[in-house]
């Protein structure tokens, strides 16, 4: 049979099941070398067109299993492709899978198999399922969905499928029957999960299943008093901590396991030089760690803000090295942390020097120390994640042809050009787009080499061969070089000699977009002298430096706040993955591993486990296919409607991802790779953190100039806006309230046009939520603490300049922390302010929301909220540490039925969630991990529907911690499911001091059997 892959014609199939409602299900096909490696790539990366013998299919990047197989003594390859099974979520939000079910089976059996006569649904009521076709159905269910189900089952289920048309046929064309003995049969399942649900249900209900004839589901009183998911934790932690610590055996399991001798003498070290003692739970993450790292390349320390993680890392190193030899050990820390982590290496490392690289000038000065075998000391180069990324700035090589009217390339000379698609199916049309005088605005994918084919002689065949050219398209930018091009700040490159016949292009339009009125206004600052051309200076980045000259001198790299180098095409990064590749061993350190989409972990654990995330199938271009299988997903598409039923889609499906992470990303790749631990892992004498939501009723002028201008956002935002202009409505519903004078008008960014117009009132009138904070402050300024305050709208509001005139009026010592102070020198510039006795700090979170100790500073107070979790998880607890003795209170002020309302108590949901994924459970934790919105879409759903969510105190009051200062025991039994958290850890349960009896004494034996199978929690009849 003919077979094609969009441009890859002549290849031929033996075997095709195709159907236009799946498409090409399986397929053998034969074809040369060379096409085969060319089908592979465009299959796994792009939305293909099958033309199978004249019908056209289309198929989805990784759509397929694909096998392949070198045909002996020729020049073809023999390639078998089966479409995978999936769960998707459909246009109407309703969760389906479809699964496809293989069979060779001999013709004399043929008959025992449903749909052997292209009729499936025939005599289906009295038909006898052959075995294995109901063991691949239950596999199939049993593997891809969540539902409990059990294999005696099977033949019912498998009957209502065939009979409610979940099941049917694959039809195959043979070009050939091979064997006269054998044939090929094939089924799909494709059925929504609910109405799986729906026949599993309605089977017990009906008893035309059982759970277990025999068995009587009455509950004792100790299963009726149990209310939720909390209860149930509480009730049976111990059981099931048991099991977990059974299934799962943990790299050191502490008061059973012996700290090495390394680890001995790295505490009498720390204790000697800094005359402190590590904690029990500090010491045994050392040693999990460590031994994780004796048979992997990295680990990670996940850690709340004050445990101490830089001791912990430093620990790490030195215990895992067993004294073998002297080494060599970069650190990468944000700017504001070198500092603390050379005086962390200088106080807690033995034979350590430590150096801070700045620039690759300071990097070379160290080298000779660093490959002198002789060296006795160990070398540690400590980098700012700013200075690492630093390097040459790149502008175009490309050269225009005035006779071809177009780009060039600079070494085969042929015209560049990009492919561009048009039209469905088998209208689908690929037409050919050159690059013109924008095409090099800005460095990506497509113009980064020279897509062309050239001929290259080859010596070992002794002919010519056909070759892509790839020729680099952008070059190091020098002085000399910028005398032909000139950078139009973000928008990019344009070489000088076009600049006019780009600007008269876009004077010519009669519609420009955004972004071309921004280049616009860019080339005509440029052209009058007011843009200033932008010279960059000659550097190599360090990071890249060290990739690729020092790779087999660095022994180990800590990245330190890792959570921060998430980014895919991020220079911080780039430059987190060179030194990955470039230590033998990575650890990684982080407070806050998650941020709450699956994305976010992708290029981490790529950079650190390489070897695993290709194991697992993934390229390093795949973070969509790992948010598919570990995240949350939202796929929009159109469909016409004729008469209230649904026809053909048109138009493009809009993918989005959504917050949301499967807990199989913690069981797959954290578990045996991760040490979890908090500060109340370590401490029996942390002091009380609280976090106190503070409601304020708004002034009655202000309730009613928001209530107007709510209702004119809510009306916008009904109207359909894109993004941009949503988030601008947004924001300023959100400074509104903080704000209610010289507010800027909401402009849409392509009509110029003003959509939203704020109402104006009297900004010299003391507002309720300023006099709270005032009143606050004062009470704690007489209680003789220090009050840090957040606020997050700095360049739309006028709070850095107000709240502090309003509190220095009160003769209330104020001073505000701006990004203008650098990051290296914030902690000094505090200790200044301190010096001088402040009272309040105000500042952004985002200044101060890693590494920073602000112990002075018992009191926080967020006047604003941003929406970036990360940023809330790590600035909320700045002064709660160790060596904190006092009480810590952080309040949230909001104005009431305000959309400051909503946020917080969304965020304060999605902490929960957050805190979920890490091990730290709790109902509404759980429950919020299936709401897989993302806050902003929240808010803005919210306004617009007029739903006004209320903040939920008892939400705060689970996030709070009780003061410990009073000695506790070590391992505490059934006073709450904590005890479960510390599974998650390295293990800080002891097996030995589990109280078995204590919970088998209040359940029956039928109880414990419910436990073992949680199936049986079904009730028949």
């Amino acid at each position: 049979m003919y077979f094609e892959i969009d441009d890859i014609k002549d290849m031929h199939a033996n075997i095709v099941s195709a159907s236009y409602n799946s498409g090409v299900c399986y397929a053998s096909i034969f074809g040369y070398i060379q096409q085969t490696k060319n089908m592979l790539k465009l299959l796994k990366k792009k939305k293909c067109t099958f033309n199978v013998h004249g019908r056209y299919f289309t198929s989805y990047p990784d759509d397929y299993n694909i096998y392949t197989t070198k045909v002996p003594d020729s020049d073809f390859n023999h390639t078998i492709i089966f479409k995978k099974d999936k769960v998707y979520v459909d246009s109407s939000g309703v969760e389906n899978y479809n699964g496809y079910i293989y069979r060779e089976i001999s013709k004399e059996n043929l008959s025992l198999y449903p749909g052997y006569d292209n009729d499936a649904y025939r005599d289906i009521d009295s038909f006898v399922f052959p075995e294995d076709l109901l063991n691949s159905i239950f596999n199939k269910i049993y593997n891809n969905s969540s539902l409990p189900i059990l294999k005696e089952w099977t033949e019912y289920i498998t009957y209502q499928l065939f009979k409610k048309r979940y099941i049917s046929t694959l039809n195959f064309e043979m070009e050939q029957e091979n064997n006269d003995d054998y044939t090929l049969i094939g089924y799909v399942i494709n059925v929504p999960i609910p109405s799986l649900i729906e026949i599993i249900s309605s089977g017990l209900k009906n008893h035309d299943i059982y759970i277990d004839k025999n068995l009587s589901l009455t509950p004792s009183d100790s299963m009726k008093a149990i209310e939720g998911l909390d209860g149930y934790l509480n009730t049976f932690s111990d059981v099931l901590a048991e099991k977990v610590q059974n299934s799962f055996i943990p790299r050191f399991i502490p008061n059973q396991n012996n700290y090495s001798q390394e680890l001995l003498d790295f505490i009498d070290y720390v204790s000697y030089k800094r005359k402190i003692k590590l904690y029990p739970a500090q010491k045994d993450v050392i040693q999990a760690v460590s031994n994780c790292l004796d048979d992997k390349n990295a680990a990670f320390i996940i850690g709340s803000c004050g445990t101490g993680k830089t001791v912990m890392g430093t620990g790490v190193v030195m215990v895992n090295n067993k004294n073998k030899k002297k080494m060599t050990n970069i650190i990468m820390c944000p700017a504001h942390l070198v500092n603390k982590w050379k005086k962390e290496i200088e106080l807690s490392a033995p034979l350590s020097e430590a150096y801070i690289i700045s620039n690759l000038k300071d990097l070379l000065a160290i080298v000779p120390k660093i490959k002198q075998k002789k060296y006795k000391k160990n070398i540690w180069l400590i980098l700012s994640k700013e200075s690492a990324k630093f390097g040459y700035e790149e502008r175009p090589s490309a050269i225009w042809s005035y006779a071809k009217k177009g780009y060039i390339c600079p070494e085969c000379g042929k015209p560049l050009f990009n492919y561009k698609y048009e039209g469905r199916g088998r209208n689908r049309v690929r037409k050919i787009e050159f690059f013109n005088e924008s095409s090099f605005l800005k460095h990506t994918f497509e113009n980064n080499v020279c897509m062309n084919k050239i001929k290259k002689f080859n010596n070992i065949k002794g002919a010519y061969e056909e070759v892509e050219c790839n020729a680099k398209l952008w070059e190091p930018c020098i002085k000399d070089s910028l005398f032909d091009w000139v950078k139009l700040g973000k928008q990019g490159w344009v070489e000088k000699k076009l600049i006019n016949q780009l600007k008269n292009k876009l004077d010519n339009k009669n519609m420009l977009s955004r972004n071309e009125r921004e280049l616009l206004k860019a080339i005509n600052d440029t052209l009058d002298n007011e843009y200033p051309i932008q010279k960059a200076p000659k550097k190599y980045p360090i990071a890249k430096y060290i990739r690729k000259y020092l790779k087999n001198y660095i022994d180990y790299f800590i990245a330190d706040e890792m959570h921060q180098l998430k980014g895919a095409d991020s220079a911080q990064g780039e430059a987190f993955g060179d030194l990955a590749f470039a230590a033998n061993k990575v650890i990684g350190l982080t407070g806050t591993l998650l941020n709450g989409y699956a994305s976010g972990l992708f290029y981490i654990l790529y950079r650190t486990f390489p070897k695993l995330m290709k194991k697992e199938d993934f390229l390093y271009t795949d973070d969509d296919k790992f948010t598919t299988e570990y995240g949350v997903i939202k796929k929009t598409s159109k469909y016409k409607w004729e008469n209230g039923i649904q026809k053909d889609k048109f138009g493009v499906t809009k993918v989005k991802a959504l917050p949301g992470v499967s807990p199989l990303v913690f069981t797959k790749f954290l578990l045996e790779n991760a040490a979890f631990i908090s500060q109340e892992d370590i401490s029996s004498g942390l002091p009380a953190y609280t976090e106190i939501p503070v409601p304020i009723e708004m002034d009655d002028d202000l309730r009613s100039a928001y209530n107007l201008l709510e209702t004119e956002v809510q009306g916008n935002i009904k109207g359909g806006f894109n993004l941009k202009i949503m988030g601008q409505l947004i924001q300023t519903l959100s400074i509104y309230p903080d704000m209610p004078y010289n507010v800027s008008n909401v402009i849409h960014p392509d009509t110029g046009e003003v959509i939203v117009e704020p109402p104006s009132l009297d900004g010299s009138v003391l507002r309720n939520k300023e006099a709270r904070l005032l009143e606050l402050v004062k009470r704690k300024k007489e209680a003789g603490e220090k009050v840090l305050v957040y606020y997050h709208w700095t360049n739309k509001t006028d709070l850095d300049t107000k709240l502090p005139a309003l509190l220095e009026s009160e003769g209330i010592k104020t001073a505000v922390l701006k990004s203008s102070v650098k990051a290296e020198i914030r902690e000094e510039w505090i200790k200044k302010q301190l010096n001088e006795n402040i009272d309040v700090l105000i500042c952004n979170p985002t200044l101060i929301e890693t590494g920073l100790d602000l112990l002075d500073f018992t009191t926080i107070i967020y006047y604003q909220m941003g929406y970036n979790l990360y940023t809330m998880r790590q600035a909320s607890r700045r002064s709660w540490r160790l060596s904190q003795t006092k009480d810590v209170e952080v309040y949230f002020l909001y104005y009431k039925k305000t959309i400051q309302e909503q946020a917080l108590s969304l965020m304060a949901t999605k902490l929960q969630a957050s805190m979920a994924i890490e091990g730290k459970f709790s109902e509404e934790g759980l429950n919020a991990l299936s709401n897989n919105e993302d806050i902003f879409s929240q808010i803005a759903s919210s306004v617009a529907e007029g739903i006004k969510d209320t903040v939920d105190i008892n939400v705060f009051k689970k996030i709070s911690v009780n003061s410990t200062i009073e000695p506790k025991k070590e391992y505490q039994k059934n006073t709450s499911y904590n005890n479960m958290n510390k599974i998650s850890y390295s293990c800080f349960i002891d097996p030995k001091k589990i109280n078995k009896k204590k919970i088998i004494n209040k359940i029956d034996g039928l109880e414990l059997k419910i436990l073992n199978n949680p199936i049986l929690l079904f009730k028949a009849g």
